[in-house]
């Protein structure tokens, strides 16, 4: 859900990785929303042991946002623009990109006979309306990220002061703002803010204090084997299993650091599959939205024909990541055509 951002040479995380990252994120949010919701399949679509796989899929694999959030914070440090201007472009820029995968949607819903242009749609356009009876279930990752990209440059600028600074703000937007704010329901949005906002805080902390070259040479991770980056990724990522977002805080910057040694030393062709569904990370967030949407009766049957839970995933991804694709090539097209216009 980031831009392109221009990382610094010294940067610990290069361009290449922060793709490979948002391909994870990419994947495990595909088995988060495909296996962990049961209450959202349609009559005919489930499993016999549907709960079985919420219980031990939903909070591992909810490290998907995560990862999407820390990403943000991390390369948002290491961009050289930090000024508002340069906040209100990355917006423009992602609601540009919205809107079509927005009008795409609408456009297949309208062919089906699912929606109607009224009130409720026209709030879509904004990212307003979330909900099942909606075209973008998942639009509301839009809403926080204009908000974190208007409050990163105050936050770099004037809040962020040292490290144990930032840390404890971090814990105050978990614990503060759900639990101290008197009067006000935490639900929504603020609950949004609250939930997801640390982990954007985490990433910035860790580019901003080196903390990666630190705890490399301190436990002289370079020399480790592959069996410890395997042992350890793994165990970081059954962390998540407690469902706990102060764990997850506490933990993420050291399960990226763990994933990132794994995923430079892994298959060539895992890299290739990662680093495809990173490029296409933000078409896939929105497309996917067609099988929980006000379409899900015509498309869940489609995904989840294969039956075996591993077979559709491998199935939703492959469709997914087609449909990324053409829609890439075609949003290509039709940007191209707007800048022709104007100029």
């Amino acid at each position: 859900m980031i831009g392109k951002m221009y990382l610094k040479e010294n940067n610990f995380i290069s361009r290449a990785d922060t793709r490979l990252l948002k391909g994870v994120a990419i994947i495990l949010m595909l088995v988060y929303h495909f296996f962990t919701f049961p209450e959202w399949y349609i009559s005919g679509i489930g499993y016999s042991y549907s709960a079985i796989l919420e219980k031990y899929l939903y909070g591992p694999t909810q490290w998907c946002v995560a990862l999407f959030a820390f990403i943000t914070g991390y390369t948002y440090y290491y961009n050289a623009n930090k000024s508002l201007f340069y906040s209100i472009l990355k917006i423009k820029n992602l609601l540009i990109n919205y809107w079509i995968l927005l009008l795409l949607l609408t456009s297949v819903a309208l062919y089906f006979n699912k929606v109607e242009l009224n009130v409720l749609w026209l709030k879509e356009i904004l990212a307003f309306s979330n909900g099942q009876d909606t075209v973008m279930v998942f639009a509301w990752y839009i809403q926080f990220y204009i908000v974190v990209i208007l409050f990163l440059p105050i936050y770099i600028k004037y809040i962020s002061k040292s490290l144990l600074y930032d840390f404890c703000t971090g814990i105050l937007f978990w614990y503060g703002l759900k639990h101290l704010i008197m009067g006000v329901e935490y639900t929504g949005f603020l609950r949004t803010i609250c939930l997801w906002m640390p982990y954007v805080f985490g990433g910035g902390m860790v580019a901003k204090y080196n903390l990666y070259f630190k705890i490399t040479d301190k436990f002289k991770l370079r020399n480790r084997s592959q069996a410890f980056y395997y042992t350890f990724t793994f165990l970081f990522f059954v962390s998540g299993l407690t469902r706990s977002h102060l764990a997850k805080y506490l933990l993420l910057p050291i399960f990226v650091l763990f994933l990132i040694y794994l995923l430079n030393n892994c298959n060539q062709i895992i890299k290739l599959v990662l680093n495809e569904f990173g490029k296409y990370s933000m078409e896939i967030w929105f497309l996917h939205c067609m099988f929980f949407n006000i379409t899900k009766e015509i498309f869940q049957p489609v995904a989840f024909y294969p039956g075996n839970p591993v077979l559709v995933l491998i199935w939703v991804m492959l469709l997914c990541l087609g449909m990324a694709k053409c829609i890439d090539l075609t949003k290509s097209k039709i940007l191209e055509c707007i800048c022709i216009k104007r100029s």
